[in-house]
């Protein structure tokens, strides 16, 4: 698995995780939190690498959330949000990027903030928050190939299994997401880009 990078926060951390137990090996770049791009800038010059693919898997910068209490209760919930300033971001990750990969895949975050709480003024996840990732996406303007693999199709592979894609904490990727993640994105992704640039050396 040389040549191909993993790029994220915990959501990124999740697929390593994985990858390692399955006994695979990929490069990663971990962080905490949103995008941070001069530090992933930074450590980009420093590997000095070209990748043939990268992925990136964050949710922070798409649906920020925070741990909230009322009534002495605990919830989950979305912080505030700004889709111009996180469009900029993505649109400043692909600058960095492109010049170390000609391939970036983004894969979708898991809703977060799902459950409800009635007659709170909190925000919570729906219609339109489900758009924020495809329109952010949309707003990229590059040279190189930008792909994506959304909830859509995740749940698509799920609903054979009748699994969730949100863990417990409803914010990350359950057990089953992720592994189908490991296999139908990384794996097969790494597999046919190798296939293709062996049989297209030059």
């Amino acid at each position: 698995m040389e040549n191909f990078l993993v790029l994220g926060s915990s959501l990124a951390r999740q697929v390593v995780q994985n990858s390692e137990l399955c006994g695979k090996n990929i490069e990663n770049i971990l962080f905490k939190g949103k995008f941070d791009l001069c530090s992933i800038e930074k450590i980009m010059k420093l590997k000095n690498k070209t990748y043939i693919t990268i992925f990136c898997l964050a949710g922070n910068d798409l649906l920020p959330t925070k741990l909230h209490k009322q009534n002495n209760k605990f919830h989950v919930c979305l912080d505030s949000f700004c889709l111009n300033e996180c469009m900029l971001v993505y649109s400043s990750l692909i600058d960095i990027l492109s010049k170390y990969t000609k391939q970036v895949i983004f894969v979708e975050p898991p809703p977060r903030a799902t459950y409800v709480i009635m007659n709170s003024n909190c925000l919570f996840y729906d219609g339109n928050t489900a758009q924020r990732f495809r329109r952010v996406i949309n707003s990229i303007k590059t040279t190189i190939n930008i792909g994506v693999f959304s909830n859509q199709s995740l749940l698509g592979y799920l609903s054979t299994t009748n699994s969730k894609i949100c863990a417990k904490d409803k914010i990350h990727f359950s057990k089953e997401a992720i592994a189908i993640i490991q296999k139908q994105v990384i794996e097969k992704i790494c597999y046919n880009e190798i296939v293709r640039l062996h049989a297209n050396p030059n």
